[in-house]
């Protein structure tokens, strides 16, 4: 880790950014899952699919 030879108000300042970066990336990537999400769900009512009426399927519950 970079901080590591970093000492006292640098190192937490320092830190702080990295922080503050990881939230920002983790909000953005958030943020894109849902609207990918949207997307896929009204593109599938566009082309008649009901996701209501399709079946779950869970690969490690298939019967083999």
């Amino acid at each position: 880790m970079q901080s590591l030879w970093l000492t006292g108000q640098v190192r937490t300042s320092f830190l702080k950014l990295e922080a503050e970066i990881i939230t920002e990336t983790q909000q953005r990537n958030e943020k894109s899952q849902r609207s990918h999400v949207k997307a896929r769900k009204r593109r599938l009512r566009e082309l008649g699919i009901k996701l209501s009426s399709l079946r779950c399927c869970i690969m490690n519950q298939v019967a083999l």
